[in-house]
């Protein structure tokens, strides 16, 4: 197969990702009961949890083009750009979108802002 050394790297990368999409979602958790711990103000914990699942989006965009073109590898289509022009596309904005509003990079963002807000709405969350 003429292009097995890219599928393995592209599997490589996508291993990567996902590893680093669990740990943004470990990082979320932990950086909201730090915010609570140091008293952090309410708009820049929110902001924070906003950058995180930006992120995480990013992240989710890049390998959805992976996967994209990991299946076109492995099926042998004849419009396939090189790897060059492939890595030099930039990320479509609106693939960011897509993959911001899937349930599973949604789920643990607006539970998040649910309980900052409900924390600050009752008090308990210094402004």
């Amino acid at each position: 197969m003429a292009h097995s050394n890219e599928i393995q790297e592209l599997y490589q990368t996508v291993r990567r990702l996902t590893m680093q999409c669990q740990q943004l979602r470990l990082a979320v958790v932990m950086s909201f009961f730090l915010a609570l711990l140091i008293s952090m103000p309410f708009p820049l914990a929110l902001l924070l949890v906003i950058l995180l699942w930006i992120q995480e989006s990013i992240w989710r965009a890049d390998m959805a083009r992976i996967v994209f073109r990991l299946q076109k590898l492995q099926t042998g289509a004849s419009d396939i750009p090189s790897l060059a022009q492939w890595k030099a596309e930039k990320i479509n904005i609106a693939l960011v979108q897509a993959q911001a509003m899937q349930p599973k990079v949604l789920f643990i963002y607006m539970l998040m802002f649910g309980i900052e807000m409900t924390l600050f709405g009752m008090g308990f969350w210094p402004t």
